[in-house]
């Protein structure tokens, strides 16, 4: 075994902690002194001195006892069976010494048994073996070894997943930069560089340890997260449902509004007609009115065809596996073509790239555009007197999102009601105008699409409202909530 360079720094600490100095002279070629001083104790000049008492053998019951006695055995021309090297320590943390010089392995061990359990390998492939039946808390590694070397070692126990949080210190006379960097790169997570101290030693374990336990409550604390995150996300599912169950109670004065007025002239019209129907000839003006009456009975029923259609859209959200490719532009479209006769005299300013595709549902994305663009028509109209109506639609590509907007000039949102206009059954408008669905069904469907709707306004002189979609949706969480913000 060649020497590891640790005796004079052991003799050098000894002499210091007797209060004595170490000095030297030298002389290549011709010689050496090594000087040792220490101060002489006070001596009563007429008292006798005491013999000195030989020092104490540990009994074989103390941990280092086994420890000395192995070492006294050691046979350098014989291969060393880690196996029978003894367990030294009893302390609440584990520590493996993996080194084939056994002074280096003995001055670690004395040094570390006080307050560690501390196992001993004597080559890489003893240590790989103590390590994985064992899992110590940290390995103090060298890089040297018979067989297997410690960056080899580092290598197999960092592709344990059972060993992963397993902190190893690699002792090693490499100075250099780049041997560092190697070590770190193959697993390590701090080394000490030959000659080196006890204290050193002991403080380098001391924050791996902390880094340790750190990491183990941080590993405990995420895995409660976890499970407090999908407790979190079962409640929300829940308390969504019984929202919507308990928003029925909220529908229900509107809804018997908007239904039964419908069904009343209705029901009236078609009494009307079928007593009209009993008359064997009709004069003109009678079937005119005829022709009126079933026009009320049209418009009538398809209000509550509407009505039902939109409650159906807020309680049965379409499934992500019937979503198909979109063309922005296409969808615009159509919906300008469906709304043509509240854009009348409206200008348009369409700036929406024919390249742009999301992907959605084409009837509910046609759905949310032509809630937001009525709503804005209906803006626009009412400010009309004072300006000309402008209704400006646009898209753009940002942070791998399309952001839709559809802006207009018209009479914008009060600031108060700004968060509140996506809420369910949320209205300004007078009674049998509209019953507060619209952009409650917006904001459903555009979450659905892995989206968020926003709204910003300036009341008296414009309104916001944009879309954002995620281009990969399906890598894009539902939990995003909405940006509201007033001018």
């Amino acid at each position: 075994h060649q020497g590891v360079g640790i005796g004079l720094a052991l003799v050098k600490e000894i002499i210091a902690k007797h209060n004595g100095t170490l000095s030297v002279d030298s002389e290549l070629d011709h010689g050496t002194k090594f000087t040792i001083r220490l101060p002489l104790p006070e001596i009563d000049a007429n008292a006798s001195l005491a013999p000195v008492a030989r020092p104490e053998v540990p009994s074989p019951s103390e941990p280092m006892a086994a420890a000395f006695k192995s070492a006294d055995h050691y046979v350098v021309s014989s291969p060393i069976n880690s196996e029978d090297l003894p367990v030294v320590g009893q302390g609440p943390t584990s520590i493996l010494v993996v080194d084939d010089e056994p002074d280096m392995r003995r001055f670690l061990v004395s040094m570390l048994s006080g307050e560690h359990t501390v196992f001993q390998a004597a080559d890489g492939d003893a240590g790989i073996r103590i390590a994985e039946a064992e899992k110590p808390d940290l390995i103090l590694l060298d890089w040297m070894l018979p067989g297997k070397h410690g960056l080899e070692v580092c290598q197999i126990l960092r592709a344990n997943d059972q060993l992963k949080h397993l902190k190893i210190i690699l002792l090693t006379a490499k100075v250099d930069e780049a041997s560092k960097i190697r070590a770190l790169q193959q697993g390590a997570d701090d080394f000490l560089t030959k000659p080196f101290s006890s204290i050193e030693v002991k403080t380098r374990i001391a924050t791996q340890l902390d880094t340790l336990e750190l990491q183990r409550n941080l590993q405990s604390q995420n895995v409660e997260l976890e499970q407090t995150l999908r407790e979190l996300r079962n409640t929300e599912a829940k308390l969504i449902q019984s929202e919507k169950i308990n928003s029925l109670g909220v529908l229900s004065a509107g809804l018997l509004h908007e239904v039964n007025n419908p069904l009343n002239y209705t029901m009236t019209a078609l009494h009307f007609l079928k007593t009209s129907l009993k008359e064997e000839t009709f004069s003109e003006e009678s079937s005119e009115e005829i022709d009126d009456t079933l026009v009320d009975i049209d418009d009538g029923m398809q209000r509550i065809k509407k009505i039902v259609s939109d409650l159906h859209t807020f309680a049965y959200p379409e499934k992500e596996s019937s979503l198909t490719e979109l063309y922005v532009s296409k969808q615009v479209e159509s919906a300008l073509r469906l709304l043509a006769h509240e854009l009348k005299d409206i200008k348009l300013e369409i700036q929406v790239a024919e390249s742009s595709v999301i992907r959605g549902s084409a009837t509910q994305f046609i759905h949310v555009l032509l809630n937001l663009i009525s709503n804005s028509a209906k803006a626009v109209n009412s400010v009309r007197e004072t300006r000309t109506p402008i209704i400006r639609i646009k898209d753009r590509q940002e942070n791998d999102s399309t952001f839709i907007e559809i802006w207009d000039n018209g009479s914008g949102i009060k600031p108060e009601n700004l968060t509140r206009i996506f809420d369910p059954f949320f209205t300004t408008r007078d009674v049998g105008a509209g019953m507060g669905m619209g952009l409650s069904i917006c904001h459903t469907i555009v979450k659905n699409h892995h989206g968020v709707i926003s709204c910003d306004s300036k009341v008296g002189e414009w309104t916001s409202m944009t879309i954002e979609l995620p281009n990969d949706p399906v890598s894009k969480p539902y939990e995003k909530t909405n940006q509201l913000t007033a001018a």
